[in-house]
C-alpha cells in the first residue's frame, strides 16, 4: 500500500501544479536575493521583473525589504495575511491529461485496495474513493496555498552583502566627488591640494591616487560582489525550492489521506469487522 500511496501522491502533485510552484519558489528567491545583494547602481532594474510567486497568487503581501514590508513589521501586522480556509492560488488551469491522471490514480488505488474482495464491497470502496475525488481540485488548491514557502525569508547573508554593497557605493561616490573637486581646482587654475597615493611595490613602484582608487575600486568590487552573490542566490534558490517541494508533497499527501486513503480504509475496516462478526456467529 505504501507504493500505491506514493503513486497516488505523485499524480495529485502533478494535478495540483506542484512543479510550477516549486519553479516559482526558486525564481522568486533568486529575484529577491539579487534585489538585496546586487550592485545598488543597477539592482533597481530587477524590481521591474515580475515575481513568479506573486504571479500565481502565492505572495499577496509586499516584497521583502520594501517600505510596505517594513511598515507592516513595525505595526506587527501582515499586509498579505489571508485566512487559511479562504486561501487560493492563481495557478494556470491544469490540463486534461493531468486531471485524468489524478482520477486514474484514485481508481488504481481503490482497485488495488479491493483486489480479491466481494463485488459489493469492492463497489462500495470505489464509490467512497470517487466521492472523495470529487473534492480533490479545491482541496489541493487550498493545500498548496496554505503551504509555507518561505516567501518572506531573508537570510542573514543578504543583509550583510547588501550593507557591504552600500559601503562600496559610498566609496565610489566619495572617489568621484574627490576627483570632481580636483578637476575643479585645475579648471579654475587654483593651486591643486596634495593628493594622497597608495604605493605598491619597491623602487619604481606603482602609485595610485586614493580618489582614483576609491572610484575604480567601488565599481570593480561592487560588480564582483554582485556576480558572486548571483551565484550564491542560485544555490539558495535551489535549496529553498527543495524545502518547498518537501512541504508541498506533505500537504498533498494529507489531502490524499483525507479524501482517498482514509475513506477506503474505513470501508475495508468495516468489511473486516463484518467478517469477524460472521466468524464469531458461525462458531
Amino acid at each position: 500500500m505504501r507504493r500505491a500511496r506514493d503513486g497516488l501522491v505523485d499524480a495529485l502533485e502533478a494535478a495540483a501544479g506542484v512543479p510550477t510552484v516549486v519553479a516559482a519558489v526558486r525564481g522568486s528567491a533568486v529575484r529577491d536575493a539579487r534585489a538585496a545583494t546586487g550592485w545598488p547602481v543597477t539592482r533597481w532594474v530587477g524590481r521591474f521583473r515580475p515575481d513568479p510567486l506573486r504571479r500565481i497568487g502565492l505572495r499577496a503581501g509586499p516584497a521583502p525589504g520594501s517600505s510596505r514590508a517594513r511598515a507592516a513589521k513595525e505595526l506587527g501586522t501582515d499586509v498579505g495575511e489571508v485566512r487559511p480556509e479562504l486561501a487560493r492560488t492563481s495557478l494556470p488551469a491544469v490540463g486534461a491529461a493531468l486531471r485524468a491522471g489524478a482520477q486514474t490514480a484514485v481508481r488504481d488505488y481503490a482497485a488495488g485496495a479491493t483486489a480479491g474482495l466481494p463485488d459489493d464491497w469492492a463497489l462500495a470502496v470505489r464509490r467512497r474513493a470517487s466521492e472523495g475525488a470529487a473534492d480533490l481540485a479545491d482541496a489541493l488548491d487550498q493545500a498548496v496555498a496554505g503551504t509555507e514557502l518561505e516567501a518572506s525569508r531573508r537570510p542573514v547573508w543578504w543583509r550583510v552583502v547588501g550593507a557591504f554593497q552600500w559601503l562600496v557605493l559610498a566609496a565610489l561616490v566619495v572617489g568621484l566627488l574627490w576627483l570632481a573637486a580636483l578637476w575643479g581646482f585645475v579648471y579654475l587654475r587654483l593651486p591643486e591640494p596634495p593628493t594622497p597615493v597608495l604605493t605598491l611595490g619597491g623602487p619604481g613602484a606603482l602609485e595610485l591616487p586614493w580618489p582614483t582608487l576609491l572610484a575604480l575600486g567601488g565599481v570593480v568590487v561592487g560588480i564582483l560582489v554582485a556576480l558572486v552573490s548571483r551565484a550564491a542566490a542560485a544555490v539558495g534558490g535551489r535549496r529553498r525550492a527543495a524545502r518547498a517541494r518537501r512541504r508541498l508533497r506533505d500537504a498533498v499527501g494529507q489531502v490524499a489521506d483525507r479524501l482517498v486513503r482514509l475513506p477506503v480504509g474505513e470501508e475495508l475496516a468495516a468489511l473486516a469487522s463484518c467478517r469477524t462478526a460472521a466468524l464469531v456467529a458461525a462458531s
